[in-house]
Parts: C-alpha cells; sequence; structure tokens
C-alpha cells in the first residue's frame, strides 16, 4: 500500500525529495550492527514549527532529515495522533491519523476544533490521505531511502486519555472507548481508561490494528512498546492474563512472517518492557515465554514513567543468550529527571540531559550487554528544549567505541517516577547511607597512558552548614575534603577528586556518614545528588 500510496502522491506533484547520504552505522564486534532506534510518537504530522498544511515535504523535514547525518539507524513511527501541547492531556488515545478501517481517524467526524493544535494534526494528515498518501507511508518511504530501518510502533495501552476531564464520555475520548466502556480496567486512577486484555474483543482488536498496519505498509518491523502503558489486566489477574498476552504477540508474530514470506525478507518484532523481567511478570508480560517461544527480534529494556539512568540489562541479556533477539537499552530521553537549579546557574545545564550524560548512560548498558540504545521522543527536543540543540549524542551512541574516551557525567536515580532512592535524608550523628554508581570507562588504563584529565564525586547536600561534620567515602575509604564547595541557599556541592584505583571500572559504592550536626539547625541534612564526573584528555 505504501509505495502505491507514495507513487501516486509522487505523480500528483505533491513531494520530490532527493535522499542524501547518511552518516555510517557502526558495526558490533559480531559483524552485526548496534542498534541506535529513535522513536517518533508520531508528534511530527503537528507540524509543531510549521505552519499547515506541512505536506509530503514538511513531514519529511521534521521527522527524517534530522536523522541523515548521526548514527540513528532505526525510526520507530508511533501510529497514533498527537498534537502533545496542542490537547490537554498531551495525546489524543487510540485516535489515529493514518487510514485505518479498524481504529478511529481524528477529526473525520469533527467539525470544529478545540484548538488550533488539534486541527492542525487533522489538516496536516488529511492533505496528504486526500493526496494519495498518509503519514506513515511517507515516514516509512523517505526513511527507509535514508537508508533507516522503519518501524511501526503500537503503544499498547496508551491512558492519556485518563487525564480528560469528561471521563469516558469526553469528547476527545476515543470512540472505540466510547462504545465499549465495558472494555476498559476501569479501575481507580490512570488505570480507568486502559484496555481490559483478559477480554478477547480487546485482544482481537489490537490484532486487527497490527495486521492492517503490517499489511499496509512496506515495514521493517512492528514495535509494541508496553511502556505506554503497563496496566493489562485487573489488578490481581496479571498471572492468569499472561499466556493470553503471550498468544497475542504469537498471533503478530505469524502475521509478520506471512507478509514476509510474501515480501522475501524477515520482519522483525520488537517490544519495549519496563523493568526487570520479574516487575514485567507482575503486569503479566511474561518475557521469558517470549524470548524462549522465538517471538522476538528486538527487546527494549525501559522504563515506564521516563528514563532511568541505570537499568536491569545483564537479566535480559542472560535470559536471551543463545536466542536471535537483540536486547537494547533505553537511554535518555526528552523527559528529565529533575535537576537542582543550582545545577543550571553554576555549570550552566539546560533543561536536557547532556551530552556527557547520556554518553555515561549508553556506555554503562553496552558494558552491560547492552547490543542497542533506544532513545524516546527525542525529536521534540528541537522544539520544546532548544532550537539550537546540536543532536550530538545521536552522532556517538550508536557506537560504544566512538564514547569509550569521551567525558561522561554519572547520576545516580532519584525517586522521581520510581526510578531510584534519592534524596536520603540524615537527621542526626550516626545516620549514614550509601548510593551506587556503575562506571563504565576503563580509568586505571586511561591514567596509564595518560589520557584521563580528572575525575571526581558530586554531592549535593541540602542543609549542610559548616558546623555538620559529614564524611564522605568511596569503595569503603575515606575520599578525603572536598577540592570544591558551591553554596546555593541552603544546598551545598561537594566535589572530591577521585581516580584509580580508588575509584574504579565498574560498580562503585559513594556513603556519606554524619559524625555531627549543626544543633542550631533541625531540618535533616539531604543527600541530594551522587555524581561521578570523568574527564579526558582532548
Amino acid at each position: 500500500m505504501s509505495r502505491r500510496l507514495l507513487a501516486a502522491a509522487a505523480a500528483a506533484g505533491v513531494f520530490l525529495i532527493s535522499s542524501c547520504a547518511t552518516a555510517e552505522k557502526p558495526e558490533a564486534g559480531s559483524g552485526e550492527k548496534y542498534r541506535f532506534i529513535l522513536s517518533n510518537d508520531g508528534g511530527s504530522v503537528a507540524g509543531p514549527v510549521l505552519e499547515a498544511p506541512i505536506g509530503v515535504e514538511g513531514l519529511v523535514k521534521l521527522a527524517i532529515e534530522p536523522l541523515r547525518d548521526t548514527q540513528i539507524n532505526t525510526l520507530f513511527w508511533q501510529l497514533g495522533t498527537d498534537p502533545y501541547m496542542g490537547t490537554p492531556s498531551h495525546r489524543l488515545s487510540d485516535w489515529y491519523s493514518h487510514p485505518t478501517d479498524v481504529g478511529s481517524i481524528w477529526g473525520v467526524e469533527n467539525p470544529s476544533f478545540h484548538s488550533a493544535g488539534l486541527w492542525r494534526i487533522r489538516e496536516n494528515a488529511k492533505r496528504l490521505m486526500e493526496a494519495g498518501t498518509d503519514p506513515v507511508a511517507v515516514v516509512v518511504e523517505h526513511g527507509r531511502r535514508a537508508g533507516l530501518e522503519v518501524f511501526v510502533c503500537m503503544r499498547v495501552n496508551d491512558i492519556h486519555d485518563s487525564r480528560l476531564e469528561g471521563g469516558v464520555e469526553d469528547p476527545l475520548m476515543s470512540p472505540v472507548k466510547r462504545r465499549h466502556p465495558d472494555w476498559l480496567l476501569g479501575e481507580e486512577g490512570a488505570r480507568r481508561t486502559a484496555y481490559n486484555f483478559a477480554l478477547p474483543q480487546v485482544r482481537e482488536y489490537k490484532l486487527a490494528l497490527a495486521r492492517e498496519a503490517i499489511g499496509n505498509y512496506d515495514l521493517d518491523g512492528l514495535d509494541w512498546d508496553f511502556c505506554r502503558h503497563p496496566f493489562l489486566f485487573p489488578q490481581g489477574r496479571e498471572a492468569e492474563g499472561a499466556p493470553l498476552l503471550t498468544g497475542l504477540l504469537g498471533d503478530i508474530r505469524r502475521a509478520l512472517d506471512e507478509k514476509g514470506e510474501r515480501v522475501g525478507r524477515r520482519l522483525s518484532l520488537s517490544v519495549r518492557v519496563p523493568g526487570s523481567l520479574d516487575e514485567a511478570l507482575a503486569q503479566g508480560m511474561d518475557v521469558r515465554s517470549w524470548l524462549s517461544q522465538g517471538l522476538l527480534d528486538i527487546l527494549i529494556v525501559g522504563h515506564q514513567p521516563g528514563n532511568k539512568h541505570r537499568l536491569p540489562v545483564e537479566e535480559y541479556v542472560e535470559a536471551a543468550r543463545g536466542t536471535r533477539t537483540q536486547v537494547v537499552a533505553q537511554g535518555l530521553g526528552l523527559f528529565q529527571q529533575p535537576r537542582p537549579l543550582s545545577a543550571k546557574l553554576i555549570w550552566n545545564e539546560k533543561d536536557y540531559y547532556t551530552a556527557e550524560m547520556c554518553r555515561a548512560v549508553a556506555a554503562a548498558h553496552y558494558r552491560a550487554g547492552a547490543q542497542g540504545i533506544f532513545v524516546f521522543n527525542n525529536h521534540y527536543l528541537q522544539v520544546v528544549r532548544d532550537r539550537q540543540y546540536d543532536r550530538l549524542p545521536w552522532k556517538e551512541l550508536g557506537d560504544p567505541q566512538a564514547i569509550g574516551r569521551k567525558d561522561k557525567h554519572y547520576l545516580a536515580d532519584q525517586k522521581t517516577w520510581g526510578a531510584g532512592r534519592l534524596p536520603l535524608d540524615l537527621a542526626k550523628a550516626g545516620d549514614a547511607v550509601e548510593v551506587s554508581l556503575d562506571v563504565a570507562d576503563d580509568l586505571e588504563t586511561a591514567a596509564r597512558e595518560g589520557v584521563l584529565k580528572s575525575a571526581a564525586v558530586r554531592l549535593l547536600v541540602d542543609q549542610l552548614t559548616p558546623l555538620d561534620r559529614l564524611e564522605v567515602t568511596l569503595n569503603g575509604q575515606p575520599i578525603g575534603d572536598p577540592h570544591t564547595r558551591h553554596v546555593f541557599f541552603t544546598e551545598t556541592w561537594l566535589e572530591f577528586a577521585a581516580g584509580p584505583p580508588q575509584l574504579k571500572q565498574g560498580w562503585n559504592r559513594i556513603g556519606a556518614a554524619v559524625r555531627a550536626r549543626n544543633p542550631q539547625v533541625t531540618s535533616p541534612l539531604a543527600l541530594k545528588s551522587v555524581e561521578i564526573l570523568v574527564d579526558y584528555e582532548d
């Protein structure tokens, strides 16, 4: 369908975009390339910085052109309708902006729209479809011309619509959900608008959407994103639901294989799952069975709410051993764990992850066995964070060798989104905490070869005064006094020189113990950030 549609569009004079050279895509040591995946939620169709109608040329400019001179070699294009800031829920769950006989097409029944953003995404998609093509077909065709593998991606159970004030009857609620409220979990909170996969009608609906996309587009594979969102079965019934979900993935695998036989190449099945293997299983995702049955080509270890600096990659690598499945780790994306204002003022950090932070996360996961990196919604960085964003991580993270001896900034995870433990309170003398950080760099070799410029441990402590005495250790040994101290209102940054052999490749334990407190301050000390910085000679 996609080639026929695009041919019709070309005949109508809708576009004339030539392909250009792409950055060389890195190869893994086994001879297989590392995966570097960017997932686009489809929001480019909204034309966030272009006026409607954007046409084929505008969509290619937004979705494809920024990837051409990078190491990104795989593009996931999500089915759906995502005006982002153009709608109060940030996404229109279970609405679609491509031709579908299964789902509901956004705007077909709407004589008017609540916002310009809702109108623009409909106008852009409608004009493409009237020209004989559609957003998915354009992205698949031009992505492949640019040397990318292009997957159609489906959010398994998106629940942005749980934010809608009108509930199931809200005009922005999917017509399928309005017609079938009995298909929903209907539980408290965000789960109330999630589909109940224990119901055969729901599984049939989702399978029909997948089969339609597989049949209609010249895709390289299909991705099912369970991180959006992993609320699949009624609470307490996840174990009995797991075989049903495995059966559904088996049906999708067969649909891909049937299409693959027709087109003469294997079509891949990818999934993104949150947390550890056991955490995924507790929500009805039996990843071990998916692997043992040979269903998966790509397995992305992710984090559901946002980003996490260290994921349990090792257990997935071990579970996938002996299979054809590539294990890919989720890197840092658009949504950043909160950074203190002081970091922005002292070190000029911006409202997104630095290249050094992105390198640290990717390097640690490569060392843990990942065969690629996945980034989520990073296409928005240029339109909602920094119009001058240099895309440097996109040009580096696909090659572990390229980032091996480049500066890195390792961070311990915050409690935000259930990612980590920080901040941690230290209320009184005798209180102690310990936080571990995984360092990918071979610091001893770098120091011996004279390329390691410096390494440091950096802590942010709230309520610290000169009358407090805080002992900091690295791997069980005192680290000495801080060489740099920055005070910002109630916060104090402490930076300690560190290096091999005390600071080592692998997991490092950073301890903080209170030896004495300022008796005039009643608020507890709070360890708010634990960081390791590694800098190399130019």
